[in-house]
């Protein structure tokens, strides 16, 4: 049974957060991607749950049923956000799983707190914008986005039936979108539409301008390839082989830099792959959680394997 809640968040960033739970055990953050929610991971929590752990899905600030405070959206901004949310439930060591812009939220953590992250999952991660560029007219969506007021207005005015329709296509992100769950795409719009923000476009630019190679000498929290070697705990990577928003040829990249990861590409999904391969990846994620978490031993980096 999956139920929802709400924390307040004081300090730096003072915000309601609205978040989903299910279960009991070891605590298991899900964050989801830009501009979606909590309901996402749906099907996961269930998973985890039934394997015996407490998974939590907030809606990230701005997104969602939570807060929308006027900020930036910036790496720093949600650095706060996640570290309020972790305090306000009073949560010290978690596992952090995270999907696309959440993938980017979760690997930053683990490079700030490595004490509180116990294990790391990454999920089609955004880490490094310019070298997941990706020719494909989905990528092309996320760069409108991204681009001072289109985005916003997009967000604002783009008519519903439009979004859901390219969301539709098999160029939209989704390898095989009518093989997702029944409403979803539906929901995933009202996200996009009505409940984020448009402030979160501000996050793409971020991501991107900060990637370039002159910026990133001033913000060294867009483009995390360089860091990444300092991360201590083992990892499991996880993409889809058929993403057409991220680059799949740049995650076994970011494999090899990891000290210790697990890297598995699933062939018949695209960027979401707690949707369109389900099964494999709620196998994958709880043998990792299971394996890793007692043996705290991890293959040789840059190990990739792949479920068809």
């Amino acid at each position: 049974m999956i139920r929802e809640e709400q924390v307040a968040l004081s300090g730096r960033l003072r915000a309601r957060i609205t978040y989903h739970v299910a279960g009991d055990g070891p605590p298991v953050i899900l964050l989801h991607g830009w501009g979606a929610s909590w309901y996402l991971w749906q099907a996961t929590m269930l998973a985890l749950a039934g394997a015996g752990y407490r998974a939590l899905a907030p809606d990230h600030i701005g997104c969602g049923q939570s807060s929308k405070p006027r900020l930036f959206y910036t790496p720093q901004d949600y650095s706060a956000y996640l570290n309020g949310f972790l305090s306000a439930l009073g949560l010290e060591r978690v596992a952090l799983v995270g999907h696309s812009l959440g993938g980017h939220i979760a690997l930053s953590h683990a490079l700030a707190h490595p004490q509180q992250v116990e294990r790391l999952v990454l999920v089609s991660p955004a880490f490094s914008a310019l070298r997941q560029i990706t020719p494909t007219r989905a990528q092309l969506l996320l760069a409108a986005a991204g681009t001072p007021l289109l985005g916003e207005m997009g967000l604002a005015l783009l008519p519903a039936r439009l979004l859901r329709w390219c969301l539709g296509r098999p160029w939209g992100g989704f390898h095989r979108p009518d093989g997702l769950p029944s409403g979803f795409l539906d929901r995933m719009t009202t996200d996009y539409l009505v409940h984020a923000t448009p402030l979160v476009c501000n996050s793409i630019r971020y991501l991107v301008l900060f990637s370039l190679p002159i910026l990133s000498r001033l913000r060294q929290d867009a483009d995390l390839l360089p860091r990444v070697g300092r991360v201590t705990m083992p990892v499991l990577l996880v993409w889809g082989e058929h993403d057409a928003r991220l680059r799949p040829g740049a995650f076994p990249i970011l494999s090899t830099h990891l000290p210790h990861a697990q890297a598995m590409g699933i062939a018949d999904a695209g960027h979401t792959p707690p949707l369109e391969a389900p099964e494999e990846f709620q196998a994958a994620l709880i043998e990792y959680l299971r394996t890793w978490g007692a043996a705290r031993t991890a293959p040789p980096p840059g190990a990739v394997r792949h479920a068809n």
